[in-house]
């Protein structure tokens, strides 16, 4: 009789176990399917996921092959998005409370931002989507990947590559907490057509209508040659060498905005692409002459060629032309300033 509670403990327990082995076996066909179906239910994208792995007790999730192409874009051969490797690690706790806390990792993304028609942006209201979202909390990571961005409407077409591009996003939420005005942080570096280089970090509160920030952006090295298409496009111009630098930082509170710009072009050679000799256009050719002698450093490497400030609303700042013509000036004639961010810009200053 006293091996009967015995024998039913180990049969419960077996059960249990066969049940566990069968939830582990059929859920990541179940995930695989539900984000599958999530991906191809969302207008105007197809898609496909080829693999997914599961560790229960680790709460880790393997993703492997994602692929989503613009149902829309002229070339159907070309994926709006594609990931070869991402792996999320879910804090199972939160989730009885019905709040998702993980941690995302995404090896060798590839966006493809393609504009092939004209088309007019859709307002969102993001806080009030966000807030209809379950509790979330998310750590991003992102390496070895990929952002390119193709405008066909341009003449000529514009084609712009970020290359071994990296992002690293903490507490992505959709609360803000109490005690950090600027909760989330975002850190990204790349390569701009595969020269210089590219960072940018950024503390923010997203969770208003016009979000608080604190952000920093240096571009230094890049070929502006590569840039051509661009030039061409939305300046009429382009580049037969040169080098881009530019320093900002910027803060908001409130829609108040604070910051600066500091830009610089080395050894700078720039041509109309018009063929036209009429006035306007021997003028133009003057003033390119003119903006690239003053915009070119000075012989002493750590000169630059202006800094333009600007202030206000957000949705309305106010840029001291005078004060970047005067600057300009003083950097073709006087003095330069020194490349690099200064440090000056901080939130804090326009938390009262």
């Amino acid at each position: 009789m006293e091996d009967r509670p015995m024998r039913i403990t180990l049969i419960i327990l077996g059960i249990f176990a066969v049940l566990l082995i069968a939830l582990r076996i059929y859920l990541p066909f179940f995930i695989e399917n539900q984000i599958n179906k999530n991906i191809n239910e969302m207008e105007g994208f197809s898609g496909k996921v080829e693999n997914v792995s599961l560790r229960l007790l680790g709460g880790n999730i393997r993703i492997s092959d994602i692929t989503i192409y613009d149902e829309e874009y002229p070339d159907p051969s070309i994926p709006f998005l594609s990931i070869s490797r991402t792996g999320i690690s879910v804090d199972w706790g939160p989730l009885f409370s019905r709040e998702f806390v993980a941690t995302i990792d995404i090896d060798s993304l590839v966006v493809n931002y393609v504009i092939y028609e004209e088309v007019e942006p859709e307002e969102i209201d993001l806080v009030a989507e966000l807030q209809e979202l379950m509790d979330f909390q998310i750590h991003i990571n992102i390496t070895n990947s990929t952002i390119n961005f193709v405008d066909l409407t341009a003449d000529p077409n514009i084609d712009i590559s970020f290359t071994d591009f990296f992002l690293d996003a903490r507490y992505i939420a959709n609360e803000v907490l109490v005690n950090d005005t600027l909760p989330a942080s975002i850190n990204i570096a790349a390569k701009a057509m595969g020269t210089g280089s590219v960072e940018t970090s950024i503390r923010i509160n997203y969770m208003k209508e016009i979000p608080d920030f604190d952000f920093e952006l240096e571009i230094e090295g890049v070929d502006i040659t590569d840039f051509n298409d661009f030039l061409e496009a939305y300046g009429g111009f382009e580049a037969h060498q040169g080098l881009l630098y530019v320093y900002t930082e910027a803060a908001a509170n409130d829609g108040e905005i604070i910051g600066y710009v500091k830009p610089v072009l080395d050894e700078i050679e720039i041509t109309p692409t018009d063929d036209d000799e009429g006035l306007f256009q021997q003028f133009y050719e003057s003033v390119l002459d003119i903006v690239a002698s003053v915009l070119e450093s000075p012989d002493e490497e750590e000169h630059i060629s202006t800094r333009v400030e600007f202030e206000g609303r957000i949705d309305d700042p106010e840029v001291g032309v005078l004060q970047a013509i005067w600057n300009l000036l003083r950097n073709a004639f006087v003095e330069g300033f020194s490349k690099g961010l200064e440090g000056v810009i901080d939130f804090e200053d326009l938390v009262e």
